[in-house]
């Protein structure tokens, strides 16, 4: 799951009070921790599935939320958009005091410090999408890497992926290559708007690291990948939006490699990210 370069418009509306709390409460008791058999999943494989990890009461609201700022069938104008790809809604958790407290929550940030070994780590980001049918103008997201158009200093950013609808394979749902978190950086390829990613430029890599089965996600479910892990989404075959909800979080200790970030500005080179901006969130 990456937003890099994600085109955005000021005129955007605003939704303040999108829901009635400030705080998720008792509701986050709905989001399990991993079990170890999920965490040797992933130190493997480099991504995971999570099967009912989060409440559908949870994703009921992100889904309230997400509709109300972007528009029922995510038509709203001002939307950021990685091409035809997805439109975005990047950072609602700086807009929505609900949803800070959701994505920088221990529980959830204990579930992707589980998965890094018990790392401590920051929370980085938050962003909906919404991916349209190909009929009314979705796109794949291709094969890329998250990490090179990040700006870290090393390894270890973890994304969760969580749908806010049922999301069978042809829906969209994600695919990873398995195993494909050790091959390294690779190149920027989430932002290009040829027909170029990764894979066809390594197609040594289709040999190397098995593609992931199709995967059906259910409400409640989510899935986990490394920044390194290289992933795609094919189009949308159904007649309905494919809705998500993702959030990152990033080893504690990182620095700032000086790229150019929609998520830097005004940080200093080789220095750690700031705690008011970047809150470690895992025990």
């Amino acid at each position: 799951m990456s937003s890099p370069n994600l085109v955005s418009s000021p005129n955007l509306v605003s939704s303040p009070n999108l829901v009635s709390s400030s705080n998720p409460g008792d509701a986050l008791h709905g989001i399990r921790p991993v079990s170890p058999a999920e965490v040797d999943f992933y130190t493997q494989n480099g991504w995971a599935k999570l099967d009912n990890i989060i409440s559908p009461v949870l994703t009921a609201q992100l889904l309230d939320i997400a509709q109300r700022k972007m528009g029922k069938d995510a038509d709203r104008s001002g939307l950021a958009s990685r091409g035809a790809r997805y439109v975005a809604w990047v950072n609602g958790s700086e807009e929505d005091d609900w949803l800070r407290s959701l994505s920088q929550s221990r529980e959830l940030g204990s579930i992707a410090s589980a998965l890094a070994g018990g790392r401590q780590l920051r929370w980085y980001t938050d962003i909906f999408m919404a991916k349209k049918s190909a009929e009314n103008g979705g796109a794949r997201t291709p094969w890329h890497q998250d990490y090179p158009h990040q700006a870290f200093d090393r390894r270890g950013a973890i994304a969760i992926w969580i749908p806010l609808v049922d999301c069978p394979p042809n829906k969209g749902s994600m695919r990873f290559l398995s195993g494909s978190h050790r091959a390294g950086p690779l190149g920027r390829y989430a932002t290009r708007t040829d027909d170029v990613d990764v894979v066809s430029d390594y197609p040594h890599l289709l040999e190397e690291y098995e593609i992931s089965p199709p995967l059906y996600l259910k409400v409640g479910d989510a899935t986990v990948h490394d920044y390194f892990t290289i992933h795609s989404a094919p189009d949308n075959l159904t007649n309905s939006t494919r809705w998500v909800y993702g959030v990152s979080w990033f080893p504690a200790e990182t620095l700032y490699n000086g790229s150019f970030s929609l998520h830097t500005k005004g940080l200093e080179l080789d220095k750690p990210f700031p705690d008011a901006r970047f809150p470690i969130v895992s025990e």
